[in-house]
């Protein structure tokens, strides 16, 4: 059981540093375009 939770636990946190990376990702080349077109 614990096992089963860990592994849930560790598959949850690899999701939500997916999805952290993917906005951080997506606002660098927002304000990148923001400051080309300046």
């Amino acid at each position: 059981m614990r096992c089963a939770y860990q592994a849930y636990w560790v598959s949850c946190n690899i999701l939500n540093l997916h999805d952290l990376v993917g906005r951080i990702r997506r606002l660098r080349r927002i304000r990148h375009e923001t400051m080309s077109n300046l």
